[in-house]
């Protein structure tokens, strides 16, 4: 329940101590960042996009999760999650954060990106 950092294309591996089960979650990629950058005035907040893989025993999850600063259009993309959660098995992914924002007429490399996750188990 404690929420953690994740940089860009790091693993890390959660081990439930009552079941003694382990997962391991990786940030694989930025998909999008349509946020606005710093020190501007947008009309809209923007979202930011990343894909997760999830894998447990021999199961494997890739799904994106994003997280909209206002209302999105994701029906090019139904299985986009904006809410930043992402359910699976008896977990729950819920992404809070993602920084750096971007700067005026710069983007961050995707190596600078961390993503702040908090796992809860249901």
């Amino acid at each position: 329940n404690i929420p953690f950092l994740m940089s860009y294309t790091q693993e890390a591996v959660l081990t439930d101590s009552v079941s003694g089960d382990s997962l391991t979650i990786k940030f694989e990629d930025v998909v999008s960042d349509s946020r606005c950058p710093e020190g501007v005035m947008c009309v809209w907040a923007g979202q930011v996009d990343l894909k997760l893989v999830i894998n447990q025993k021999d199961t494997v999850l890739i799904h994106p999760i994003g997280m909209a600063y206002q209302e999105a259009d994701t029906s090019d993309n139904p299985n986009m999650d904006t809410t930043g959660v992402v359910k699976y098995k008896n977990y729950e992914f819920s992404l809070l954060n993602v920084s750096p924002r971007m700067k005026l007429g710069e983007k961050p490399n995707k190596e600078a990106y961390i993503a702040t996750l908090k796992v809860n188990r249901k």
